[in-house]
């Protein structure tokens, strides 16, 4: 589990078991993710005692359930803001999302290549040129991901990025708003479906929670359920 105070406790069998591995000091947001065919955990940080810029590290977990870190790696240098990250699935392609702090709070994704304890990372860019005040990333079919935000007018967007066969470079699929303005997303891919499931509050219908099936270039499914549906009608 990443903790907000910049530690990482590993769960294993039993509660009284769990330790924390301080690998930063301060922190002012974080995330974390896993790849599951190599192995490897990912861990990305705004350094708080560092001006805010954009940190990465790798860890490994070791039989005993104790956790080590390679060395940091920078991936920006000014404030980042709002981080998420994901594995591109089986190739050790981590792709990160972040709100440019120095260019409008703008949308901006990294690609981060994780070999052994050590990551690099690639093809840094800008995706729209608009305000994000919220982001995720969601792992889809091989070499594409699904980013969302919420702009600056609290609109819901998404685009899907297919990332390049070297891992380095990806191509910015075509932003679309999807109904009207949500508070909180998330997302899950299907393999079996061959579907992005969203889910989101929607700000323009009282906060209900519904959620829509979207193809592998993030567009509405034909026919059933082509549009969102409520999960729950309660305002949350």
């Amino acid at each position: 589990h990443l903790m907000s105070d910049g530690k990482v406790k590993v769960a294993t069998e039993t509660a009284a078991s769990i330790t924390s591995t301080t690998f930063e000091d301060s922190t002012y947001d974080a995330a974390a993710c896993y790849d599951t065919a190599n192995d490897k955990l990912v861990v990305i940080w705004s350094d708080g005692g560092n001006d805010y810029k954009g940190m990465g590290a790798v860890g490994t977990v070791d039989s005993n359930g104790d956790i080590t870190f390679g060395t940091a790696v920078e991936f920006r240098s000014t404030e980042t803001r709002r981080i998420d990250c994901c594995f591109e699935p089986g190739r050790g392609v981590v792709a990160i999302i972040y709100s440019n702090y120095d260019n409008n709070d703008q949308p901006a994704m990294i690609l981060g290549k994780v070999s052994g304890t050590s990551i690099s990372f690639h093809g840094n860019d800008n995706m729209n040129n608009e305000p994000s005040s919220s982001n995720a990333i969601t792992a889809g079919p091989a070499n594409k991901v699904l980013i969302q935000y919420r702009d600056g007018n609290y609109a819901h967007r998404l685009n899907v990025q297919t990332i390049a066969a070297n891992g380095e470079s990806f191509t910015n699929g075509n932003t679309k708003n999807i109904d009207g303005k949500s508070r909180y997303f998330a997302a899950a891919w299907s393999p079996t479906l061959e579907r992005f499931c969203v889910t989101y509050s929607d700000q323009a219908d009282s906060n209900k929670l519904k959620a829509q099936l979207l193809n592998d270039e993030g567009t509405s499914q034909t026919g059933t359920n082509a549009s969102a549906i409520e999960v729950n009608s309660t305002s949350g």
